[in-house]
């Protein structure tokens, strides 16, 4: 399951970005490994705390597929492009054939000017 690693990471971000002061590295560091050990997937952990410059690393130099990452900064942007008037929330958009990729993945089943 690739989907609760890239959850636990988002969260971890989520959580550690909001701390008005440093956190309790040892013991954040400790319960993010115990988290990321009882999954049953691939984890890989980075956070700097940007006043303190403490870090927190768990397999932090290890690759990992990004398929479902890319997600999230997508979906950033399109949340902006809506909330600045250019997109609406129920627009539907045009696949055209340039746009097309075969593969294995959703927009490979995709056909041209299906509409989405």
């Amino acid at each position: 399951m690739r989907l609760a690693p890239s959850l636990l990471a988002l969260l971890a971000f989520a959580f550690l970005g909001g701390c008005q002061s440093a956190p309790s590295t040892n013991a954040l560091r400790t319960e993010l490994a115990a988290l990321a050990d009882a999954l049953p997937g691939d984890v890989g952990i980075y956070f700097r705390h940007l006043e303190s410059g403490e870090e927190i690393a768990i397999e932090a130099d290890t690759v990992f597929p990004t398929a479902s990452m890319i997600k999230v900064p997508i979906l950033c942007g399109l949340f902006q492009k809506i909330e600045a008037g250019e997109l609406a929330y129920g627009n539907k958009l045009t696949y055209t054939k340039d746009r097309l990729s075969a593969g294995q993945d959703l927009l490979g089943s995709f056909q041209a000017d299906e509409r989405v």
